[in-house]
């Protein structure tokens, strides 16, 4: 089984915004932005799709992977 054509589609670089929600948004919790980025590559003959992602909280670095 392969990935739809939908996500496939999604393959390549992104760049944008990350708005990081933390509890209410009472002013003391305030939405956290920050730049992103994503990098969407096929896995295992198209089988999955893997989507690595970089983003920053209080100015440290984070990153993640999903897939």
């Amino acid at each position: 089984m392969s990935i739809p054509e939908k996500l496939a589609a999604l393959e390549g670089s992104w760049t944008g915004r990350n708005r990081l929600h933390l509890g209410d948004w009472a002013p003391e919790n305030p939405i956290l932005d920050s730049d992103a980025t994503a990098v969407v590559r096929r896995r295992s003959g198209g089988q999955f799709l893997e989507i690595s992602y970089t983003w920053a909280y209080k100015g440290e670095a984070k990153e993640g992977v999903i897939l």
